[in-house]
């Protein structure tokens, strides 16, 4: 696992005036979009925690600390309905310190607010995996 930060060994591409982070993430918006798909990318944030101010006392090195706790936030990479199903894409290469605790969260998320059938998740990690994660979803 890498520190959260920029995507190690990515390029960013641009393409149909999209600025992608990786040529990774072009070849899945250009497969999804070549397989009759209309993929938003990075279209929709969802906030998984509310941050806020402790209302108790939080001590830093014995010192009173007031800072705010910021909101916990995850925004898939692809987002597109199939039918009656909200679909999410979340491409990955190399994966940060933050990603596997986030994709919990937002799975937990997508399971409070969806039902069965309305939603779907792929992480895909290749052209082929996601070619076989829309072939599971058009069997449905």
């Amino acid at each position: 696992m890498t520190s959260n930060r920029k995507i190690i060994n990515a390029t960013p591409v641009e393409a149909d005036g999209i600025k992608f982070k990786s040529k990774m993430e072009l070849l899945v918006y250009k497969t999804l979009v070549d397989k009759g798909y209309h993929p938003a990318y990075e279209a929709r944030q969802f906030t998984l925690m509310v941050g806020g101010r402790p209302q108790f006392l939080v001590l830093k090195d014995g010192k009173k600390d007031a800072s705010k706790i910021r909101d916990i936030t995850y925004t898939p990479d692809f987002s597109f309905i199939h039918g009656n199903c909200m679909v999410f894409v979340e491409v990955k290469g190399w994966q940060n310190d933050t990603y596997a605790i986030k994709k919990k969260l937002f799975l937990n998320h997508l399971m409070e607010h969806y039902g069965a059938g309305e939603v779907a998740f792929f992480e895909v990690h290749s052209k082929k995996g996601l070619l076989a994660c829309l072939e599971h979803l058009n069997s449905l």
